[in-house]
């Protein structure tokens, strides 16, 4: 799919997003010799705003299923194709997830066109499968018609043995359809040349259409807290990174280096959905650690500096507050101050000396 690892886009900022193609398209490239055009998901990595960055890393489409679902899905359409369209209005080419297909059974989930191809119920105590695989595809192809969706597609992307499951199904496949003229196996890109592009509807889910949920308990869920931590720390990390770049510190140190290897680190830890699993979740959480150790000292040593350029307009203590988003924000803020013994807070203002209205919560 062009990422880095395996993103959890719903449960982090969007510049991890960003982050996730930035390292991953190139590395595949290397790697394969091929530029990733087709973006794809196994598991919960799909949100409502990848629709730009998809296009300004030059996706030419994309596939909206969520195949291997413990902690969500994506939303549904009954079309062949869409074009699915982001918060601004932009807009990619894709196969969405058809109406009925996002399966759940107990903690796991899975995309109903996949399960039914890989078989997927059998995995599960108590169901009974389809004496003949092929009979489970038509079923699916004939309910998806009755749905009105003109070309009907079951997408694969699983740690699955793909051979295996071909070689299982061929020789009925043969039998029923010797011409290939219902069934096609198809890579996305020759996908994507074979669905009529003028046939595509507008679909633009909104975030609150994405399924999400840390279900897992609090230990379990503690690979997601943590990674949404440290990407706030990067983040903010780089904000004030760039304010003292621009108030023309020309002393300040380039670390684009270090940061960008505790990105790599925070992705590598977003692997696996971010939940607890004994075979990844210490690794990922030293990952984020070291990650946190090399960021940490970037933002503190940033702030000091900074600091120092700040007037302060009045006498005593004083809190100097660094907007690090994109936006505008207005929200309480909290600190601790020390007084002496006869000292009392009479008054708090800005920096213009406005009062502003204050409480104190706690005195010890």
């Amino acid at each position: 799919g062009g990422t880095y690892s395996q993103a959890i886009s719903g449960l982090l900022p969007e510049e991890s997003a960003i982050r996730q193609f930035t390292y991953g398209m190139p590395s595949i490239e290397a790697f394969t010799g091929k530029k990733v055009q087709i973006y794809g998901h196994s598991e919960n990595t799909a949100w409502a705003y990848l629709p730009q960055i998809l296009k300004d890393f030059g996706f030419s489409g994309a596939l909206l299923r969520t195949h291997w679902a413990p902690l969500g899905q994506t939303p549904s359409v009954d079309a062949a194709l869409v074009n699915w369209t982001g918060p601004d209005g932009s807009k990619i080419l894709t196969v969405p997830t058809y109406t009925g297909d996002n399966m759940k059974a107990n903690f796991s989930g899975m995309n109903r066109g996949e399960a039914e191809f890989v078989d997927w119920m059998k995995y599960i105590p108590g169901t009974v499968t389809m004496p003949v695989r092929l009979e489970a595809l038509d079923r699916y192809y004939a309910q998806k018609k009755e749905q009105g969706i003109d070309y009907v597609v079951m997408t694969v992307i699983e740690d699955t043995l793909f051979k295996d499951h071909i070689q299982a199904l061929m020789p009925d496949l043969l039998k029923a359809d010797p011409k290939g003229e219902k069934y096609k196996f198809v890579t996305a890109e020759e996908l994507f040349s074979i669905l009529p592009a003028s046939e595509a509807v507008d679909f633009a889910p909104k975030a609150a259409d994405f399924s999400q949920a840390m279900n897992v308990g609090f230990y379990g869920d503690n690979l997601t807290r943590r990674n949404g931590q440290v990407s706030a720390l990067l983040s903010s990390t780089e904000a004030v990174v760039a304010f003292r770049r621009l108030s023309g510190d020309t002393a300040a140190e380039d670390y684009r280096g270090k940061l960008e290897e505790a990105y790599k680190l925070h992705l590598n830890a977003e692997a696996h959905d971010a939940y607890a699993v004994p075979e990844t979740t210490g690794v990922a959480l030293d990952q984020l650690a070291s990650a946190e150790a090399l960021v940490k000292p970037i933002q503190e040593e940033t702030l000091k500096e900074l600091l120092k350029q700040i007037k302060n307009p009045h006498e005593g203590p004083s809190l100097a507050v660094f907007n690090t988003q994109g936006y505008d924000r207005r929200e309480p803020v909290s600190m601790m101050i020390t007084l002496g013994g006869d000292e009392r807070v009479t008054a708090v203002t800005d920096g213009n000396g406005k009062a502003v209205p204050y409480e104190i919560t706690r005195s010890e």
